[in-house]
């Protein structure tokens, strides 16, 4: 869900009004951009809204700093400005949720108006759902194009000694839960659980060559739907026809 609010000519009360109300809005993994021109009121805003989630403390605009970090009650928020950046230093961002390891983080983004910092990928988007009605049907029937497999020479190992094929499998050791990650930990507990991709115990080779690695995930694409099997992840990150994480560094 996304929505867009002007204020022309707003003075400092309608202005922390609107904070106030907004701020009850917020939920993790949301993501507000603030426009305006040099003394318009974005830092004011954001002030705002820091002391309406309950922070505490000076919140100085992050022009300089770049990111401002700021730990409330109910959320960890980042107020950023990444106007002064350019495009090459952007390059490697992406447009995907970033977390902490508890799965909260929160984004301010002043200055969203030079497209220099749009990924091109999400002008396709708009066309596959067009195609597919829904995203949740191209994850569906999307054909899998695997980044990591086939001798690709990538993998994940996380510090403890976890092996997977790629980080974005190995997000299942999040402390933060979600659907798709919850249905990667099912199947690998049918695999043997994370004993089973312990390469401190059974060497690497053994868990890349074991069942998990060549059976299990590559079959799971083969699967109709992500309600069959297919996992939803693999058809997020590698989907033939829409991919942001290739497209973003082009």
């Amino acid at each position: 869900m996304s929505a867009v609010w002007r204020l022309d000519d707003v003075d400092l009360k309608r202005l922390d009004i609107l904070a106030s109300r907004a701020a009850l809005s917020f939920k993790s993994g949301d993501v507000i951009t603030l426009s305006g021109p040099l003394g318009a009121g974005k830092t004011t805003l954001a002030r705002m809204l820091v002391t309406h989630l309950g922070g505490e403390g000076e919140v100085p605009s992050p022009t300089f700093a770049l990111m401002q970090r700021y730990e409330t009650p109910r959320l960890a928020l980042s107020h950023c400005d990444f106007f002064r950046l350019d495009a090459g230093e952007l390059e490697t961002s992406d447009r995907y949720r970033v977390e902490d390891r508890k799965g909260n983080f929160e984004y301010f983004l002043e200055q969203p108006q030079n497209p220099e910092y749009l990924n091109p990928a999400y002008g396709n988007l708009e066309q596959v759902k067009q195609r597919y009605g829904e995203f949740d049907t191209y994850l569906d029937e999307v054909e899998i194009d695997c980044k990591v497999a086939g001798g690709k020479g990538k993998m994940y190992l996380s510090a403890q000694g976890y092996a997977l094929p790629c980080c974005w499998l190995g997000a299942v050791f999040s402390e933060s839960s979600t659907a798709e990650r919850r249905q990667f930990a099912d199947l690998l507990k049918a695999y043997g659980g994370i004993a089973a991709v312990d390469a401190r115990r059974h060497g690497l080779r053994a868990v890349v060559e074991g069942p998990l690695f060549q059976q299990a995930i590559p079959a799971s694409w083969e699967q109709s739907s992500i309600a069959a099997g297919k996992l939803a992840i693999c058809a997020r990150t590698c989907g033939k026809e829409y991919d942001p994480l290739d497209q973003q560094r082009d």
